[in-house]
C-alpha cells in the first residue's frame, strides 16, 4: 500500500461494501413482501423505509468514494497506470 494512512479510509469502504450487499437482501424481501401485499399500510411503510435508508446509505458512500478514495488513488497512483487501466487523467 503506498498510502499506509489510508487503511483506515480502505477498510471503512470494504465494510460499506459488504454492507451494501445485507441491505440490498432486505430491500429485496421487503420488496416481495409488497409485491404480495401492496394493500397493507405495514409492508408499504417497511418497504418505504428501507428504500429511504438505502438511498442514504448509498449517497454517503459514493460521496466518500468521490471525496476521499478516487482523490487519494490520483495522488498515489502514477498517471500512465491510470491512463493504462482506461482511466482518465485529472482535468480530462
Amino acid at each position: 500500500l503506498r498510502a499506509p494512512d489510508a487503511t483506515g479510509l480502505l477498510d471503512a469502504l470494504e465494510s460499506e461494501h459488504k454492507r451494501n450487499g445485507e441491505l440490498m437482501t432486505g430491500l429485496r424481501r421487503a420488496l416481495k413482501r409488497y409485491e404480495e401485499h401492496p394493500e397493507k399500510p405495514d409492508v408499504r411503510e417497511a418497504f418505504r423505509t428501507l428504500v429511504k435508508q438505502y438511498a442514504e446509505f448509498h449517497w454517503g458512500h459514493m460521496r466518500m468514494e468521490e471525496e476521499q478514495v478516487f482523490p487519494l488513488a490520483l495522488a498515489v497512483v502514477p498517471s500512465r497506470r491510470l491512463i493504462r487501466s482506461g482511466s482518465s487523467t485529472p482535468g480530462n
